[in-house]
């Protein structure tokens, strides 16, 4: 791989970190902003929002979450076994490093697929999130 495309990549790489962790930052935001909504809404005009608790447990906090993860990843700010890794042989750790990638694309698959299922089903049955009288 020549200089121009491994530096291409890491821009590459390093654009979606910062969007990724910008994104986060947004539905973190987001998260707070409608959680305010519905306590003003439920205190102080007794009319609560209703929806707010789907948006945030369904959209915002999986957002924070999974778009984090780039950036984490990049910086190791992730939890680590670092007491064990390090003192594993040479090979062991190339071993472990190949494993844990295969790992982690197998998950980031099963999530993927997983999602697009949920979503295609509630697409499907029409579900969608709201307020229903009581």
């Amino acid at each position: 791989m020549t200089r121009e495309h491994r530096s291409a990549i890491q821009r590459t790489i390093h654009t979606i970190k910062i969007v990724s962790v910008t994104l986060a930052g947004v539905a973190i935001t987001a998260m707070a902003l409608v959680m305010l909504a519905e306590t003003l809404m439920r205190y102080v005009f007794t009319n609560p929002l209703g929806w707010n608790i789907s948006a945030v447990e369904r959209i915002f906090m999986p957002m924070s979450v999974f778009l984090a993860l780039p950036w984490l990843y990049l910086t190791a700010g992730h939890v680590t076994a670092e007491l064990v890794y390090d003192r594993l042989p040479t090979a062991w750790r190339t071993s472990a490093r190949i494993i844990g990638h295969l790992v982690l694309i197998l998950i980031t698959a099963a999530l993927t697929y997983g999602g697009m299922v949920t979503a295609m089903d509630s697409f499907t049955l029409g579900d969608a999130p709201g307020w229903v009288p009581e």
